[in-house]
């Protein structure tokens, strides 16, 4: 089943009235249940812009970006959001967590908007072998390495059918970096992955790689 199929896309910035600065031209991508892909590039190639507009979080100017058989310009506000919280979960570069909340409320919340009924915090974090964030309680004095491991669980909590991850090595611990690639490989036999990386222990991992370079997405 195609999980997400790109077909001729282009995307440009506008600097000014007369001027664009083009940064995807006729990128094609098809990713199937359960592939796991990795999409490799140089910095400022586009490839934060093309996991953006995968997920509705930008428009795109030409060409057509289907996810799970809809194409992402005709869904409403209402059901993209209802899409990103249900069958399809981000993990960003940037570390994001709710300062003002727990470790436990950061991950509670997420379960709340995604309908999952009964979270047992303890027992899910145990789950993914993260119990040293069961010693923790305030979000905001989180070490980086920290704020990615409560990023990753909070984007499991509703079980996505597509997970999406922008350089999701980094900021981990080294120690803990194996044991995170060992983990995505189990949530591959039931989850869709797409990783956007720099790491090459993540891209020997992946079933494919892609790369974005001038612009176009190549294998």
């Amino acid at each position: 089943m195609e999980i997400l199929k790109i077909q001729n896309l282009s995307k440009s910035y506008l600097i000014n009235s007369d001027r664009k600065n083009e940064v995807l031209k006729d990128v094609n991508l098809t990713v199937n249940e359960n592939d796991y892909i990795a999409i490799v590039g140089a910095s400022g190639a586009g490839k934060s812009t093309l996991l953006n507009v995968i997920l509705g979080f930008l428009n795109y100017d030409e060409g057509s970006v289907q996810v799970f058989s809809k194409e992402v310009k005709d869904f409403t506000d209402e059901e993209i959001s209802d899409l990103r919280s249900k069958k399809i979960s981000f993990v960003p570069q940037d570390l994001i967590v709710f300062p003002a909340l727990t470790v436990k409320e950061n991950l509670e919340m997420k379960a709340d908007i995604s309908g999952v009924d009964n979270f047992d915090y303890e027992k899910f974090i145990k789950k993914y072998d993260m119990e040293e964030l069961l010693q923790l309680n305030s979000a905001k004095n989180l070490s980086g390495g920290e704020i990615k491991k409560l990023m990753i669980l909070r984007a499991l909590i509703n079980e996505p059918e597509l997970l999406i991850l922008d350089e999701p090595t980094a900021n981990l611990d080294e120690e803990y970096v194996d044991k995170f690639l060992d983990l995505l490989d189990e949530l591959n036999k039931k989850t869709t992955l797409i990783c956007v990386t720099h790491d090459s222990r993540l891209k020997n991992r992946a079933k494919k790689v892609y790369k974005l370079s001038g612009k176009n997405l190549s294998e």
